[in-house]
This record gives structure tokens, sequence and C-alpha cells, in this order.
């Protein structure tokens, strides 16, 4: 019987973590999101998405510093590296969704938004996070004001 010892655990989990969360960072200008009027509608404003900057460095920052094996193989840590990688990926479905014609494909990546950020605003104010709760209620309004946009025609200067 092999045993698994904690200082063996969090190898593969670490470079994955690192691997998606570069991925997620090289996402937007590869994909061609450009941050203006040329982003399909699904795309929430400037102010909205910018926030997703500070979420993808705040990514890249955990990935880094779980980098050393001895932070990596911590129970916590290696707890969230699967998970935390699956988000990101979903982050480039997303961003390769709305990128693409037609942008409704993105209606299930908005849908499950919503639910997660939902999930997780109730779960925050139910442990006392008020600024997770906060973090997640934000969300909710990207998800809304994006929702919005949608069904209001867009106004161009000059039309």
């Amino acid at each position: 019987m092999t045993v698994r010892t904690e200082s063996a655990a969090g190898g593969a989990g670490r470079w994955l973590l690192l691997g998606t969360a570069l991925l997620q960072a090289a996402a937007p200008p590869l994909i061609g999101f450009a941050g203006d009027a040329t982003d399909p509608p699904i795309v929430p404003p400037g102010p909205f998405f910018a926030v997703w900057g500070a979420v993808v460095l705040g990514c890249l920052l955990a990935a880094a510093w779980g980098l050393p094996r001895r932070r990596a193989a911590t129970t916590p840590y290696r707890l969230v590296q699967l998970p935390l990688s699956l988000v990101q990926l979903g982050f480039v479905g997303w961003l390769l969704a709305a990128g693409s014609r037609p942008a409704w494909l993105t209606l299930p990546y908005t849908l499950t938004a919503a639910w997660a950020l939902t999930g997780v605003t109730v779960s925050a104010v139910m442990a006392g996070r008020p600024v997770l709760a906060a973090t997640a209620v934000a969300g909710l309004l990207t998800v809304a004001a994006t929702a919005l946009r949608r069904r209001r025609p867009v106004l161009r200067p000059g039309t």
C-alpha cells in the first residue's frame, strides 16, 4: 500500500493552478476584447468589466504564492487548486463564448454566474463575512447591468 505524504502532494496541482491563471490573464487580449464599443453587447461596460482585472491579478498572485512545494502541499491550498483551476477555465470559456457570434452563447455562463454569486452572497452573510458578501453583490450588480444593457438599444454618436 502506498502512502502519499503531505510533502509529495500538491505537485501537479500547483502547476495546473499557475497555468490556468496565466491562461486566464492572457485570454482577453488574445480573444480580442478591446474595452470599447466593438466588444459584444454581453460584455459589461468598462467600469463593471474592469473589476475582473483585480480578480485576474489576485489569481496570478495566489498561484505564484502557492508555487513553492512547501506551500502547495498544505491542506488548505491543495484543496483549492483544482476547483480554482476549473473556475479560471470557466472564465476563459465565458470569454470565448462572449467573443463569438452569436453572443447568445454566453447565456448559460451568465445564468451560472448569477446563480453562483447568489450562493456566495447568502453563504457570506450567514458566515458573517461582509466584505465577501459585498464583493458577491457587486458581481450580481454586474450581471444585472449587463442584462439591462442588453435589453436597451445602444445609442451611438451620429445615429
